[in-house]
């Protein structure tokens, strides 16, 4: 290689790697010129070997450069990946806690929707029209607080709940939500299965497979096509590989869009692997679809060509566990109950639900808007403070703190707490101890006070302190 073909890739390198580069050009440089110099003046057969030898340095060392060259090159390549693996995980991130913020706020709301509508339904008596209207107001916000906890697993402020459960039922559920999420270009094909498939798994995370595999089949289709969803009960012998001899629910999604090539496919399930442009994919959601699968015990395989379509085949082991029987939320007969409730709830809305659904059921409520409030009303109480229901993040201080401070007016007060957290994630965050009794918004009129009722009761040779789990 001559002097200019390595000049040439010196001046193709980084900055970084610049004085790296010019260093040995230099050295080439200072070889080939002392070949000259010797040429002018010692046309010598010794001459000529010692040319030879100092040729035979030039192409060495310019075969290390341009090998130098080429590793530098590659660990740019590498840096420049692995920092936009890490842009892409902060952004994730950041839109994980506005996520969480926004399904906190969303929690209220509905928290307010479904304590209203309790109360109607335990006034209605058997009028059927006005109860069917209440009853589809009721599942509506049921839906929406499911929504709420999807928003609340992706940004990490809500623990997994394994139960068993019919992953039947949890598509049929879902298959509304899938056809809005394909447009309307995409036809959708469902078919479920003629029996139960009860499996041991998260509500939430199953949905997220769900969606996550119909937004692969809409992308790949470009918003036209079809995609058939099939779900079916099947029992293995142990000559499928990496499974083992027993009984699975099989959920196989097909789409007919345009495949893709072995090597392709053989990254898919890799974390930030995506075949999308920049700002289109995040590279994430195959690789959290073999993550929750791969966590439940189960497999998934995958079929795809060019201009094919692909097949995803999802393998989830049976549990042969009851499934929890569906009953319909009772709201009981007003209870002429005597204690009274100190509440503290920030959003006045969610106060003002809660209150009436304590006053109904004969308690006496002292209401507050924050921590501060609360401390003065316990003060100038006269009386005896039962209860103490209060949120969990507020903005002058928390509700645990609020308790201790209030433990020294009323040590014999109990404590609940509500939040649109879930108790896993406030005793991460170091919020809310484990022995703690909290309720996670939005809760049912009938859940607030069985919670409340649980925590009032009698506790032989365990005296009541402000705070504690009853």
């Amino acid at each position: 290689m001559s002097v200019a073909a390595v000049a040439s890739l010196a001046l193709a390198g980084q900055s970084a790697e610049f004085e790296l580069l010019a260093l040995s050009l230099a050295a080439v440089a200072f070889a080939v010129a002392l070949d000259i110099w010797l040429s002018d003046r010692t046309p010598t057969e010794r001459h000529g070997r010692a040319l030879e030898a100092l040729e035979r340095r030039v192409e060495e060392r310019t075969r290390a450069l341009t090998e130098a060259t080429q590793t530098l090159q590659a660990e740019i390549e590498v840096r420049r990946r692995l920092e936009a693996e890490l842009r892409q995980a902060q952004k994730l991130e950041a839109i994980g806690h506005l996520a969480g913020g926004v399904a906190h706020d969303f929690n209220n709301i509905l928290m307010v929707i479904r304590g209203y509508t309790d109360l109607l339904l335990a006034e209605a008596g058997n009028s059927g029209t006005t109860r069917s209207d209440l009853r589809e107001i009721q599942e509506a916000a049921r839906r929406g607080s499911d929504l709420a906890r999807q928003l609340l697993a992706f940004g990490r402020k809500q623990g997994l709940t394994i139960r068993p459960l019919d992953l039947n039922a949890v598509l049929v559920d879902t298959s509304h939500m899938l056809a809005r999420l394909i447009g309307e270009g995409v036809r959708l094909e469902l078919r479920t299965a003629t029996e139960a498939c009860p499996l041991e798994a998260d509500r939430v995370q199953l949905e997220q497979v769900l969606i996550n595999l119909a937004v692969n089949a809409r992308d790949a289709m470009s918003g036209r096509g079809t995609m058939t969803v099939a779900l079916d009960r099947v029992v293995l012998n142990g000559d499928t590989p990496d499974l083992a001899r027993g009984t699975y629910a099989r959920l196989v999604v097909r789409d007919t869009g345009c495949g893709m090539d072995e090597a392709t496919r053989e990254r898919i399930f890799e974390p930030f692997f995506t075949t999308k442009g920049p700002g289109k994919g995040s590279g994430l959601g195959l690789s959290t679809v073999y993550g929750i699968v791969r966590q439940l015990g189960g497999h998934v395989g995958v079929e795809s060509a060019p201009l094919q379509g692909t097949t995803f085949t999802l393998h989830l082991p049976a549990t042969t566990k009851p499934l929890a029987a569906a009953r319909e939320p009772v709201v009981a007969a007003p209870a002429r109950a005597h204690e009274t409730v100190l509440l503290v709830e920030d959003d006045r809305a969610v106060r003002s639900v809660v209150e009436s659904v304590l006053r109904r059921h004969g308690y006496e409520v002292l209401e507050a808007c924050g921590p501060r409030e609360a401390l003065a009303a316990a003060d100038t109480h006269v009386g005896t403070i039962d209860l103490v229901l209060s949120d969990v993040i507020m903005p002058e201080m928390s509700g645990p703190e609020m308790v201790r401070l209030l433990a020294e007016r009323h040590p014999a007060a109990r404590a609940v707490y509500l939040s649109g957290y879930s108790a896993e994630s406030l005793i991460k965050d170091g919020v809310l101890e484990p022995r703690f009794s909290l309720v996670q918004k939005p809760v049912a009129a009938h859940e607030l006070l069985s919670a409340v009722r649980h925590a009032l009761r009698p506790t032989p040779g365990d005296p009541a302190a402000a705070g504690m789990a009853s």
